[in-house]
């Protein structure tokens, strides 16, 4: 199973960056589930997320998905 946490580790670091380059405001983290969030990471599985909030800027959380998912989906 190395190479599935090797691959959850990818994810990880892209995600990070993601995360920092999108600007979230604080009240604002992304958190993995299922076996991302374990740390394992299959060929084909999916990258489960939350993106959780406090609700104070609304207006901040849509862009700030688009930000994080775009990336994720054109990179297939």
């Amino acid at each position: 199973m190395w190479a599935a946490r090797r691959r959850a580790e990818l994810v990880d670091a892209a995600l990070t960056e993601l995360f920092r380059r999108a600007g979230a405001p604080p009240g604002v983290a992304l958190a993995a589930a299922g076996g991302y969030g374990r740390g394992g990471l299959l060929p084909r599985s999916d990258i489960d997320l939350l993106l959780i909030h406090d609700g104070r800027d609304l207006d901040v959380v849509a862009p700030l998905t688009d930000a994080l998912l775009y990336p994720l989906w054109d990179a297939g």
